[in-house]
């Protein structure tokens, strides 16, 4: 046995071992959270159910969980009701993101091709590539699922329930959406590595086996986007279960659900990284490929003022939500019966809600609050991340199977945190909180969970440093990438959850919590309650992502799919 063969079989054995102890301590965890449930969360279930606390206490801590709280259905046989729907989502939503990537890596490889020269031509090719990417990496998937149930109302009016054929086809498609950009942007970074004189079959070849390692990757998003289909579309699956049981608190069919969750991300990664192994052991081209790498990254540059006019955009963005709520015409929750549900006019410039409060300063205090909140985020993880991202980069710095094994063994609390689906993570960590907690607390969780994801970015974005610069350089010159995709995380996360009601409680403004509740409620009636704020944190997420993939690029790295390492 050579020894490139000998350390493949160290990989994948490796791969195999830890994936084993990733289980472990993902059981480990749960049954530590179990035994964690605060006792204020006891009080408010003894509270709502008029049963004593000893009952409650009992039930939580001492019984075996094999039945629901509230239903007292077996587990098993409620999680098996509903697993149908949500493979099914996610084995047609993941063939059609990989066809319809193929068609548009297809696509963009011939306009490659016929635009490559003049320099200029290039060049805006660049741009709009990364304008439309970008774009589609950073819209919520709760936002195509609302867009869905709008033009839905406005043609067949409420008859939704007649139409769940084709709600449930629609839900397949949309599922799909997300992952369909982060397989182009991945292919993309793919191409980029690739010789110009490479045969089509190759490039194919390469490019289809690539695809299909990550889009086993995304399987961690695939679910993610489940929970909020199933929750916006109706469709009775594991997300909706998921969602149900958090807000009631039955735990023990949350943490099943979590553990069925867990366990399929875990041993689905694990499939991608024994397929990748093999890939990169059997691949005659994986050296040749590495050594023109760097001649691909300077070719992916764009202008220069491209990249001024994104940092603009995102200075912009901190100064409204600086200066925005002290310009606001009204106060946030300042109410007006008489002006209720009043359209757009010179009285109300982007119009009025259900309780007489202006959308426009509703909205500017929202902005405050989600970007403020990712640059807190940012700010705890530019410290926590960065150590970490160094301390796994030097550990490696032994190009050997040790060097492996050491790299892998100091991000295994990251890969036991990756392994949980954010959504569902954070919904489990707020349910075990009593009301009314603080935005502060919604900002160290949502560090929490972001930060795993952080160093895996840093760690993406170090593998390929500019030409002549060590691995440290490299780790330096990712860290404001980091933390540009951090805060369009952390927006992420705050307005999805806000979105479901786990985040920013009403009658605070938030972009996600404006889009629910009345929102949808009045979206015939009174539509500006619903498109105004839409559009408002699409651009807001947008922003921070375009200026996040222009400073990937410019700062020389690869183009890499770094947006899927914080939705995974």
């Amino acid at each position: 046995m050579n020894p490139e063969t000998k350390r493949a079989a160290i990989a994948a054995a490796r791969r195999v071992v830890f994936a084993g102890l990733v289980i472990l301590a993902v059981w480990l965890v749960l049954i530590a959270l179990r035994a964690a449930i605060p006792a204020s969360v006891i009080e408010t279930l003894a509270e709502s159910t008029g049963m004593s606390v000893e009952t409650w206490n009992e039930r939580v801590y001492e019984s075996d969980w094999s039945t629901s709280f509230w239903t007292n259905e077996p587990v098993y046989e409620r999680i098996g009701e509903r697993l149908g729907t949500t493979a099914r989502l996610v084995g047609l939503g993941g063939l059609i993101s990989l066809a319809i990537a193929a068609v548009l890596l297809f696509i963009g490889e011939i306009i490659r091709r016929v635009t490559d020269r003049p320099e200029w031509l290039a060049r805006l090719r660049q741009v709009l590539r990364l304008v439309v990417v970008s774009g589609g990496v950073s819209t919520p998937v709760f936002l195509a699922g609302t867009t869905f149930i709008f033009l839905t109302i406005i043609n067949i009016g409420w008859e939704l329930p007649e139409k769940f054929g084709a709600i449930a086809t629609w839900s397949v498609i949309i599922t799909s959406l997300l992952p369909v950009w982060l397989l182009v942007q991945a292919g993309h970074g793919e191409r980029a590595n690739q010789p110009d004189n490479i045969s089509s079959l190759s490039l194919i070849r390469h490019l289809g086996i690539k695809l299909i390692i990550r889009l086993f990757r995304l399987i961690g998003v695939f679910l993610i986007v489940t929970v909020f289909i199933e929750q916006t579309m109706a469709q009775p699956g594991l997300g909706r279960l998921a969602f149900e049981a958090l807000a009631q608190r039955d735990f023990p069919v949350s943490f099943a659900v979590i553990w069925v969750f867990a366990i399929t991300v875990i041993l689905v990664k694990l499939v991608a990284d024994l397929i990748e192994i093999a890939c990169n052991h059997f691949s005659k081209h994986a050296s040749s490929t590495e050594r023109k790498e760097d001649q691909a990254v300077r070719r992916l540059n764009i202008p220069r003022g491209w990249l001024i006019f994104c940092l603009v955009l995102v200075f912009i963005s901190i100064l409204v939500a600086i200066v925005g709520p002290f310009l606001a015409p009204y106060g946030f929750n300042e109410i007006i019966l008489d002006d209720r549900l009043t359209p757009p006019s010179a009285q109300y410039l982007l119009g009025a809600d259900n309780l007489g409060r202006d959308i426009l300063s509703r909205m500017l205090y929202g902005i405050r609050l989600d970007v403020f909140a990712g640059l807190t985020c940012a700010g705890i993880l530019v410290v926590l991340a960065t150590g970490w991202a160094t301390l796994v980069t030097y550990l490696r710095k032994a190009n050997t199977w040790l060097g492996d094994t050491l790299e892998e063994l100091a991000i295994l609390p990251g890969e036991i945190i990756r392994a949980f689906p954010w959504a569902v993570l954070l919904m489990l960590l707020i349910s075990m909180i009593v009301a009314n907690y603080s935005h502060m607390t919604l900002v160290l969780i949502c560090s929490l969970v972001l930060l795993p994801r952080a160093v895996e970015m840093l760690r993406e974005a170090y593998r390929s440093p500019p030409e002549g610069k060590g691995w440290f350089f490299g780790i330096l010159r990712a860290v404001p990438v980091m933390l540009i995709f951090t805060v369009a995380g952390t927006i992420f996360y705050i307005s999805s959850l806000s979105y479901l009601g786990f985040g920013i409680p009403p009658p605070t403004p938030e972009l996600g919590n404006m889009l629910s509740g009345t929102g949808r409620q009045y979206l015939v009636d009174a539509p500006w309650m619903l498109y105004w704020p839409y559009l408002c944190l699409l651009l807001l997420i947008f922003i921070w992502v375009m200026a996040g993939d222009v400073l990937l690029e410019r700062f020389g790295f690869r183009s890499k799919a770094l947006w899927a390492k914080a939705l995974e």
